[in-house]
């Protein structure tokens, strides 16, 4: 799916609206790749493709704005001018970037440099460094776990990501029970 589309359809149908809410009220959310960068306040992709149904000259669309951020194109070259294939697709290490405590709701039992499995063109841009429980590296390093309170967000798969993506999906159905 694109950015664009997504929140086109989203604000159409009121989804938009009701995941906001929800989240307001506290109830669990995971977004799942796109789901990730659509818990973010505006994204790029695919502005130009809807931008009649969005508004005219826009440069992004809207987000659930659930966590302070933006979402971009992923970068093709390293620091060093190294190219990198986007898009990003396959097994990559997942690294932590928060205490224990921030991390156990959705990574328990989870190890620090565990592979998962990713497919995007896109990536998150948290303003809050504190909103970034994990990053993975692919021409340079971006969000591959987020959080803010209830909202939950993941750039890889973890419905193809093995045994440990089925322990990521178990951690938030466990804390949606508890919450």
């Amino acid at each position: 799916g694109s950015f664009a589309d997504a929140s086109e359809y989203m604000q159409r149908t009121g989804q938009m609206q009701a995941i906001r809410a929800s989240i307001a009220r506290g109830v669990p959310f995971l977004g799942i790749c796109l789901g990730l960068q659509l818990l973010l306040e505006r994204g790029e992709e695919g502005v130009a493709e809807v931008t009649s149904r969005i508004e005219p000259d826009a440069s992004w669309a809207e987000g659930i704005g659930a966590i302070a951020g933006h979402v971009r194109r992923v970068d093709d070259k390293d620091g060093a001018g190294i190219s990198y294939k986007v898009p990003h697709v396959g097994w990559n290490q997942v690294c932590y970037q928060a205490d224990a405590a921030a991390l156990r709701p959705l990574l328990a039992g989870v190890e620090d440099g565990s592979n998962f499995y990713f497919t995007h063109s896109y990536q998150g841009v948290c303003d809050n460094p504190g909103d970034v429980l994990a990053t993975v590296t692919h021409a340079s390093s971006f969000p591959a776990v987020i959080a803010r309170g209830c909202a939950f967000g993941v750039q890889f798969h973890p419905e193809k990501s093995s045994h440990k993506g089925l322990k990521v999906l178990e951690n938030f159905v466990r804390f949606a029970k508890e919450n």
